[in-house]
């Protein structure tokens, strides 16, 4: 809650082109952290989250994200690849 409002404090109302999540890794927490700071993104900004194919509870919660987050694009799956997810916010 800290982290955030001072986010809140130093963004003044201004919105954020890009979000990147990289938090700690359970769905419990990927979830909450995408609730809390992508309110914070400008419609047309990206909303990137880490390790969607390297960490199972992160792979459940990008898949948990509500159908109206906005057209989603993943990182190639290669043998080497943590991977991104990307969604555009509406």
């Amino acid at each position: 809650a800290e982290t955030k409002q001072a986010l809140v404090t130093i963004l003044g109302g201004r919105l954020i082109d890009v979000l990147f999540i990289d938090g700690y890794p359970s769905t419990a927490s990927m979830l909450a952290d995408y609730a809390d700071y992508s309110p914070l993104v400008r419609s047309g900004g990206i909303i990137a989250v880490h390790d969607i194919f390297y960490l199972k509870e992160v792979a459940e919660a990008w898949a948990q994200l509500p159908a109206d987050a906005g057209e989603r694009y993943e990182s190639e799956r290669v043998q080497s690849s943590i991977g991104i997810g990307y969604v555009v916010k509406p």
